[in-house]
Order: structure tokens, then sequence, then C-alpha cells
């Protein structure tokens, strides 16, 4: 090609080629049709082989475009290029105007984009060891075809602060091997596509806004997405977030509209913070991986997370639920070797499950409240701390395993079964329980109900079956229901209480400094 193409260019059979060390420009306002160029490699590191595209001028390649080693292009503002194909190869991109290709494939280059620049790929791009840093410029994928576009970094860093990353429909975007993607300021936006990140890479948005719509975010191997410094906002009954492998996520912002999967698994770890007025989540996962949900944070309005169903599984597996002001719901949890831990959280089952397994399940300044539903612990424990737990026409299940209540508030477990069977029951430091009306309390198998320092009441309620209660250090009960087990142990200091109340028991031991006071029926060995 000439040093200098000005006005019209008409010619869709040319291949033009800019031969090593040379320079051609597209002078402003020029209009251009070839069917490839090609900038041949450099013989000089002096003089790079350049192609300079002015100000308004409009590029058509019907083919593609070929930059070899030591080749650089530059395309001014308003200036647009468009092609099938391009491909940059240790070559240097200067960028203010538009570029449109259906896929690029970039290697050991260097793509330095400044304001009003836009890449628009149909297909996709391959970039591989390379840099792009981007001031303010639109990055948009738009497939064309059912196909898809897919850009994928390999080994590559990319810098972009201000503008836009857009994908839209089926598209792919990859980072693999190091690659790292830094945007700042900027807009990501994402429809019924896939952001992945394999082999440790990093996604670090650092202010700006995140829209993911029907979206999968795939982080696996050691690599990382950080984002709760930006305005987020996840939604869409077909999104998904899967964090695998030792790496990392967190997230900040509105999680709606129903989105199906929340993953956390073999080593990983996450938090998500949402302020949203309505949180639905059909399953949240964790194995093995530690994960952190923030709700109502700053929120004026009450919030409320509902989970169709939760799954913790692993002995190093946890789950923290924090609110300030928001309601946690479920309709089944599953902790299975494994942790959930509530820190000022209110949480609601209705008509609901609750499976603990060889699990912990730790709450302090919470509230739950049960109705309809089901809670079972399995060799598993269940420390209840400055909480309340209230149960109405629901089953509390436990088999080896412990409920431990400490300065546990007034709660009422009413028309509620509750089975003990070899495990325990206990209240301690001043905590309250009422049992009643219209409950059972089975004690099987040397199950136990222990009433330390704290106040259990028995209300219309019936107590049975072949184990014991033990009231210690300044307990007290008070029954106005029945009480049949095969044994009652008063310790020093402690009282029961009966209120037209029965109590019938093998042996009932009452310890000095004990009382047993009130209107009703004892029978026992005293």
């Amino acid at each position: 090609l000439p040093s200098l193409i000005s006005g019209q260019l008409n010619q869709p059979n040319l291949f033009g080629i800019v031969d090593s060390g040379q320079s051609t420009t597209f002078d402003t306002g020029c209009n251009a049709t070839l069917f490839a160029i090609a900038l041949l490699k450099s013989s000089s590191t002096v003089n790079p082989t350049e192609t300079i595209v002015n100000r308004d001028s409009h590029f058509v390649l019907l083919n593609a475009l070929y930059m070899n080693a030591g080749s650089r292009l530059t395309l001014k503002s308003a200036s647009v290029m468009k092609g099938d194909y391009a491909r940059f190869a240790s070559s240097a991109v200067s960028l203010s105007g538009q570029i449109f290709f259906q896929y690029m494939d970039i290697n050991s280059s260097l793509i330095e984009c400044y304001p009003t620049s836009i890449f628009n790929m149909s297909s996709g791009a391959a970039v591989q060891s390379s840099i792009i840093s981007a001031v303010g410029v639109t990055f948009r994928f738009r497939s064309v075809d059912s196909s898809g576009s897919r850009f994928s970094l390999n080994d590559t860093q990319v810098f972009q602060n201000g503008g836009s990353l857009v994908l839209t429909e089926s598209t792919h975007f990859l980072a693999v091997n190091n690659s790292v993607v830094d945007i700042t300021s900027s807009e990501l936006v994402a429809a019924g596509s896939t952001v992945a990140l394999h082999s440790n890479s990093r996604l670090s948005l650092n202010g700006g806004y995140v829209r993911l719509q029907d979206t999968t975010i795939r982080i696996e191997e050691n690599s990382s997405w950080t984002s709760d410094s930006a305005i987020c906002n996840l939604n869409g009954t077909s999104s998904k977030w899967l964090v695998s492998k030792n790496s990392s996520s967190s997230f900040a912002g509105i999680i709606a509209n129903g989105i199906e999967l929340i993953s956390f698994r073999e080593g990983s770890s996450g938090s998500f913070t949402t302020d949203s007025s309505l949180t639905d989540i059909k399953l949240i996962e964790c194995s093995h991986s530690q994960l952190t949900f923030i709700a109502g944070i700053g929120s004026l309005e009450r919030s409320d997370i509902h989970f169709d169903f939760c799954r913790v599984s692993g002995n190093d597996a946890r789950i923290d639920l924090i609110d300030s002001n928001a309601n946690f719901e479920f309709s089944s949890v599953s902790i299975d070797l494994a942790g959930l831990v509530l820190d000022g959280t209110n949480m609601t089952f209705d008509s609901s499950t609750l499976n603990l397994n060889f699990s912990s399940f730790l709450a302090s300044d919470s509230l739950i409240k049960m109705s309809n539903s089901s809670m079972k612990i399995t060799n598993a424990g269940m420390g209840l701390f400055n909480s309340t737990l209230d149960s109405t026409s629901s089953q509390i299940f436990i088999h080896s395993g412990s409920i431990l209540l400490s300065e546990f508030r007034d709660s009422i477990w009413q028309e509620t079964n509750i089975t003990v069977i070899d495990g325990a029951l206990s209240l301690v430091d001043s905590s309250a329980l009422t049992i009643g009306p219209g409950s059972t309390v089975q004690l099987v198998s040397w199950g136990k109900i222990v009433v330390n320092s704290s106040t259990l009441s028995i209300v219309d309620s019936n107590v049975s079956n072949n184990a014991g209660i033990e009231i210690v250090d300044g307990g007290s009960v008070k029954v106005s229901g029945r009480i049949e087990t095969r044994n009652v142990t008063q310790d020093p200091g402690t009282s029961s209480t009966l209120s037209n109340g029965t109590i019938v028991s093998d042996t009932y031991k009452i310890s000095e400094n004990s009382t047993l006071e009130g209107y009703g029926t004892l029978l026992a060995n005293v």
C-alpha cells in the first residue's frame, strides 16, 4: 500500500500489504474497502511497520486484518474499522475509534484503548500473554447465532477504567492461567452469559456497576472474584454462582428474582452482602468451604431472604448468617459434618425441615421461629446464646445430640412434639423456656432435660418415658402439666412448683435446701 491514502478506496479484491518498516496512513475522512490487509514483520525496532487510520475514516475489510511482530495500528477518534477476523502477534494497537470484528486473536501484544473507543465482537476474542489497557472504553460481545461469542484470556492482564464490558446472550468470558481483569469505575453487564475464572486468575471490580442477568459465574482453581466495592445486581431464575477448588469471591449488592444456585466447594470461601428487600435463592450449598451471608446492612426496610434448600457438608464447612435488619426463611436445611452460625439473625422455618448430622448449629442474639416444621439433630449439637426459639405445631428430635440454651430468652414451644433419645436438652445461665400448651416431650434411653440456673415451665403438656430431669444450681421447674419419668433430681438450692400438675416418677430426689411446693399430684419414691 502507498504511504498515504485519501478519499475513496474501493478495492474489494485487494489484499493490501504494509511492508516491513513501512507506514501507511488512511487520511482524515477516507473511506476504504479492501479484502484484507497485512502488516508484515518489521526489520527494525526503531521503525515499526505502522498503519494509521485518521479521524472520521471508515475502513471495511471483507476478510481479515493481520498484524505481525513489530507492527503497530493506530485508530484515531471517530474512525471505524470493520472485518471478519483480526490477528495481532507481538504487535501494538492504539485505539480511540471503533473496531468491529467477528473474531480477534491477540497474542503477546499491547492494546491501548482511549475514551470513545469501542470493541465490538460477535464471535469473540482469544487473548494470550498480552496487556489490554482501557480508559472509558466499551467492550461489547454480541452473539450472531446460537453458537455464541467467546472472549478468552490466557496469561493476560486487562486494566479498564470507565466505560463498560458488555456480554450479551450466549457469550462466554474466560480468564485462565494467571490472568488479571481489573475494572475500575466501569460497568460490567452480562445477560444469558458465562463468566469463568480458572488457574490463579483474578477479576476485581472497584466501584462502578455490575449487572448480571441469567448468567453463570464460575470461579475455579485458586481464582478470585472481588466486587464488594461495586454496585451489583444479580438476578434471573437461571443465574448460578459457582466457586470451587480453593477459590474465593466477595459480592455486595442486590440478589433477586429466584436465582438458581449459589455453590461453594472444595476449600473455597466467600461472602455475599445483600440489601435487597426480597432475596429468593433456590439452592445454596457449601461443601468443605466457608461462606458468610450478610443481609439488611444499612437497609431502612426489612429484608426477606428465602432459601428453598440449604445444604452444608464437610467437617470444615461452615455458613455464617449475619443480619441487622433481615429475616432468613428456609424451606429445607441439611447440615452434614458442618456448621451453621447465626449472628444477630432472624430465621424462619415454615413448613420446613432442618437436619443436623454430626454438625453444629450456633446462634447468638438471634430469633428463630418454627411453624409446621421439623428439626432433627443426630450426633450433633445446637447452641443458642441470648436468643429465642419459638415453635408451633412442629417436631424437635434429638438423637445422641444436644440442644444447649444459654441466656435463652423467654420462648414458647406449643403444640410441639419433642423427642430426646440418649441426648440432652439443657437450659443454663438464666435461660427460660415454656413447653406447652399441647406439647409432648419423650425422654428415651437416657435422654434427659437439665435445668441449670434456669427456669423450665411445663404448661398443659406431657413429659414422659424412661429418662430423667435434673434440676441443678438454682434451677426451677414449674409444672401445670404432667411429668412421668424414671427420675427427677433436685440438687441443693433448686425449686419445683406444682400448679394442678402431676408428677409420676420412679424416684423423685429432693436434696437439702431445695423445694417442691404447690398443688397437684406427686407419685414417686421420694
